[in-house]
């Protein structure tokens, strides 16, 4: 068992240190691709090649959270009733489903 707990500790070491390298690196693309984006857009091009690879400029969909107000607003005009769509996003918000399920984590002893 000790060789397991070892082996699993050094591994979780491991994944820690390549996380936060993925993580610089995920913060090295997001600058370059901020440069790139500022750079297409101001002189209004549309696609990059470079060695094989395009770059391509587009508009991305992106799904935002709902948010309890913007969910009462829609239902009140919706209902035509605002204390029926504020019962209703209560509701809602109140039987929010959560799963649990068993799991091990690696904590510094202190």
């Amino acid at each position: 068992m000790e060789t397991t707990l070892s082996s699993y500790l050094d591994l979780q070491n491991q994944l820690k240190e390549l996380r936060k390298t993925q993580q610089d690196i995920k913060k090295q693309c997001a600058n370059i691709e901020q440069e790139l984006l500022s750079y297409m857009t101001e002189n209004n091009v549309d696609k990059l090649t470079f060695k094989n690879n395009e770059i391509v400029l587009y508009d991305k969909k992106v799904n935002m959270t709902f948010k309890k107000e913007n969910l009462v607003e829609t239902l009140s005009q919706q209902l035509k009733d605002t204390e029926q769509a504020e019962k209703l996003v209560d509701t809602i918000v109140s039987n929010k489903v959560f799963d649990t399920h068993k799991s091990v984590k690696v904590k510094k002893a202190k």
